[in-house]
């Protein structure tokens, strides 16, 4: 269980929730826990077997929460523990169902080959041997299914358990009665009878087997985050004063100093001390080339050293590692429902006490106007409808994809922050991206600096870069670096304010600096001289005014990313309408926007200019996302429908944001989109097979087409066919993890890049 401040009063926590098997159960859940004081929004994942809550902790506490779920039928394990892995359920799930079904299936074959021989294999209490093979098969295979509808059915409720324990016991006991008083029903000895016990055995076994094929196919479908969860080593190599010791992962504490050797996976976050090495970050950016590392540069947790040897200081540890931080948004991700999921939470609300009134309305029908024998007829037909009509792959549909796709994600250096964030990134009709650092480099090297015949060059590179040590703006530490390399001495300025969009001013050895656009400057009551120097196209410039006179300019170059043309490209292939916004010169971003092909950008915008440009395209073409990786960009991060921040962002842009990527590499944008648009082509698609499932089988099972067709469906096959849909759901869903090609597909064009992987 874990517990989150949203934003006081507000809380929210996550309960592990055991019992629940079909989107029924989710419905249940999630009305009754609506129905509580203080609680403001509650997500159920069937999935993940979570449920998330938000809450106002003044009006309801967790305890509460708790007896409200277990009054409506299920159960929170532990609520003092942390959340087990997200494979833990599965994984009990999976051992309780495969001896069930191996002892079902050894009984049940026999009770299927002598029924189906239609007396061909006849001989002396043949039902009773029928009888006595049947029922361990119905109630200790079947335990789970009679536990589960007891659990629901003593508060009220109903569930897909209760379906399954209504049609076998009906099948069972009508078999159990009228092989003891076959005068009553039949008119004719023990002998002659009909019964049907191999129904009950057979549906049993094959529900136990679609319960297991489905429980390995959930289990599945968190493969990626069980995967990032194993990066992380069990025990350290820490440095200490009696020497190198092995120590537990649970224990390794920050300052600790780790020695890596060649082939080992980093425990934490920290820095390098001593040692050079090349580090493959492939398991958590998706980037394949690995990057080398020396002293100063940082490591991530999971991470693995390919080459050479390193100490490093641990600076974060368990929980605050980057690589736990991915573990918890994509968990947390994977809980929050995509819209597209409202419609099927609504019809699983009332699905069960639905398919119940039919099963007794079908079973009067047929009593009354069905062949004879008109109540094994009846019988028979009300119990197909009970059968085939489980709601399983309707609650599984949306949830299953979601967590294939933000695992898969994951893997990839991308992390969404719910299903819903996945489902809107796909309908976005224009992409707002801010240059620097995003379209660029991010790396500007000062080209040039030039000062007026009232200064020297000296002089006002070494206080810009003075001025520039409290910024965190990658053109300042383009400056500060140019100013080490030639020596210069620097000053920390003793009064700083930054206005964003703007410039600086600082107070450096009593000088005022005043650095920035010139347009800024000159509204600050800067004079510019009548001739300034000219500045090349897609270089970037810096104004400087020392004591209140233009003193002059740093040139800057931050070059185009190697990719940003053919993502660019890409984008614009795929119907996605491209804006450049960027708080650079106007000229500048206009250099950049025809390298790029880009027809519309804003140059010389401040963060409420990006935020407004951002609204004024979402009222003309509707879903807008933007991707930017600064504190500048964060107003617009916040406005557009769906913020992509890039790895380098601040945490105030992370934030703000529905999608982080862990890889400036820009095609992690393309991989972004191709997430969004497969999963949602594929919870459409599970969403079509669950409610045309049901939409076909349930009337099919009623008998509806036996006047036309003579089409009446036998119990045996229902069940069948119940299993097999949540397991064809969960297969299609799986899909996603083993795409091989990434694909943008837009209303009007499908286009494919070639896996980089």
């Amino acid at each position: 269980m874990s517990e989150t401040v949203v934003s006081p009063p507000f809380v929210e926590i996550t309960l592990p929730v055991e019992g629940m098997t079909c989107a029924s159960c989710v419905a249940r859940i999630e009305r009754n826990l609506g129905k509580q004081k203080g609680v403001l929004e509650t997500r159920v994942n069937l999935a993940t077997a979570e449920a998330s809550v938000r809450f106002d902790p003044r009006f309801i506490v967790r305890d509460q929460m708790i007896q409200t779920i277990e009054k409506t039928g299920f159960v929170v394990p532990d609520t003092q523990m942390s959340p087990p892995p997200i494979s833990a359920f599965f994984e009990d799930e999976t051992g309780d169902y495969r001896p069930r079904f191996w002892f079902a299936f050894v009984f049940t074959l026999p009770v299927f080959i002598i029924s189906m021989a239609h007396g061909a294999l006849d001989f002396l209490n043949v039902n009773v041997f029928l009888l006595v093979m049947t029922t361990p098969v119905v109630f200790w295979s079947g335990w789970p299914f009679f536990r589960g509808a007891w659990r629901v059915g003593r508060h009220g409720g109903s569930d897909m358990n209760t379906l399954v324990a209504v049609g076998v016991s009906a099948a069972y006991f009508f078999s159990v009665y009228s092989m003891l008083q076959p005068m009553a029903l039949h008119g004719v000895g023990n002998h002659h009878t009909q019964v049907y016990f191999e129904a009950a055995a057979v549906i049993i076994t094959l529900l136990l087997l679609g319960r297991w094929m489905e429980a390995k196919g959930k289990r599945k479908t968190g493969d990626a985050i069980r995967g990032l969860m194993d990066l992380a080593p069990p025990v350290s190599l820490v440095l200490k004063r009696e020497g190198v010791v092995e120590v537990p992962a649970n224990q390794l504490q920050a300052g600790d100093v780790v020695l890596l050797k060649p082939g080992s996976r980093i425990p934490a976050d920290g820095m390098v001390v001593e040692g050079e090495a090349v580090v493959d970050e492939s398991s958590l950016t998706g980037e394949p080339i690995p990057v080398d590392k020396s002293i100063g540069q940082t490591l991530r947790a999971g991470t693995m050293l390919s080459n050479g040897a390193l100490k490093m200081v641990a600076t974060q540890v368990g929980e605050m590692t980057t690589l736990q931080q991915i573990i918890r948004l994509t968990r947390e991700a994977q809980g929050r429902k995509a819209p597209i999921q409202r419609l099927a939470d609504r019809i699983a609300a009332f699905f069960v006490p639905a398919v119940m009134l039919i099963a007794a309305v079908t079973f009067v029908i047929w009593y009354l106007i069905g062949p004879e024998p008109s109540l094994n007829t009846a019988l028979l037909v009300a119990i197909s409808v009970l059968i085939i009509s489980c709601p399983c792959a309707l609650g599984l549909a949306t949830p299953t994809a979601v967590m294939a796709g933000t695992g898969w994600a994951a893997k990839n250096g991308i992390l969404f922050r719910g299903g819903d964030v996945l489902e809107k990134l796909h309908e976005a009709k224009t992409l707002v991206i801010d240059k620097t650092g995003t379209l660029t480099l991010g790396k500007p090297t000062v080209t040039s600096v030039i000062a007026s015949e009232k200064f020297s060059i000296e002089r006002v590179l070494s206080l810009l870069a003075s001025a520039e040590q409290l910024s965190e703006h990658p053109l300042a530490k383009a400056i500060q670096t140019t100013a080490e390399k030639r020596g210069l001495a620097l000053t920390l300025p003793t009064a700083f304010t930054n206005e964003a969009g703007g410039g600086i001013e600082a107070t450096v050895n009593g000088e005022r600096i005043t650095a920035g656009r010139a347009d800024w400057l000159k509204a600050k009551g800067i004079t510019f001289p009548s001739t300034l120097p000219h500045t090349p196209l897609a270089q970037s410039r810096i104004d400087v005014a020392i004591n209140g006179v233009w003193a002059g300019v740093v040139l800057l170059n931050d070059p185009i990313r190697p990719e940003s043309p053919h993502v660019i490209q890409k984008l614009k292939e795929a119907g996605v309408h491209v804006v450049v916004a960027s708080g650079d010169a106007p000229e500048v971003v206009a250099e950049v926007a025809r390298k790029l092909n880009v027809e519309t950008f804003y140059g010389a915008t401040s963060p409420i200019d990006k935020a407004r440009i951002v609204s004024e395209w979402q009222q003309k073409t509707g879903v807008v996302a933007m991707i930017g990786d600064g504190i500048n960009d964060a107003p617009a991060l916040a406005t557009a429908d769906v913020g992509i921040v890039v790895q380098s962002g601040t945490d105030v842009a992370i934030e703000a944001a529905g999608v982080t990527l862990l890889n400036p590499d820009l095609h992690t944008l393309v991989t972004a989109f191709t997430i969004s648009v497969e999963t949602m082509k594929v919870i459409r698609q599970n969403l079509f097979f669950a409610f045309v499932y049901n939409m076909i089988g349930i009337p099919l099972a009623a008998g509806v087409f036996y006047p036309i067709f003579g089409l009446l469906l036998n119990p045996m096959i229902g069940s069948a066919a119940m299993a097999l849909s949540s397991v064809s759901v969960l297969s299609n869903s799986l899909r996603l993890a083993k795409l091989k090609k990434q694909t943008i597909t837009t209303n009007h064009s499908i286009h494919e890049i070639a896996n980089r992987n």
